[in-house]
């Protein structure tokens, strides 16, 4: 059973150092939980408050789908994750999910498929 983390910068830094401690074939294993169920994985890695367990269920279709590929593509070839969640300086907000992908990918005609990079992923409030 996975140690369940806050999800704030502090416990997802810890959860991905776990993920990444892992064996390759556990790594895996994580990567496909995950991309197969984006809140499923959340909620059992994550304890999720009342607000934030709202807003995973809430995100569209696209953005689960797009932060579950992303994600499990990151944890397969153990690329850096940056994740941002500053506190929110007011009551009266709306809440997004932020994204850049910075990786990249390199492919030759021997087969050879080479990764780098970084996928920064933060919460914005806009007031």
């Amino acid at each position: 059973m996975p140690i369940k983390q806050p999800f704030t910068e502090d416990g997802v830094n810890a959860k991905i150092a776990e993920v990444y401690a892992l064996s390759n074939a556990a790594l895996n294993v994580e990567a496909d939980l995950l991309e197969a169920d984006l809140a499923a994985w959340m909620n059992a890695n994550f304890t999720l408050t009342p607000e934030q367990g709202a807003y995973l269920s809430d995100l569209s279709t696209d953005s689960i789908s797009y932060l579950s590929e992303r994600l499990a593509f990151c944890f397969r070839h153990r690329l850096t994750i940056v994740f941002s969640k500053p506190v929110p300086t007011s009551s009266s907000y709306v809440k997004w999910s932020e994204t850049k992908d910075k990786t990249k990918t390199r492919s030759n005609a021997s087969g050879l498929f080479e990764v780098s990079g970084s996928f920064e992923l933060s919460i914005v409030y806009e007031y």
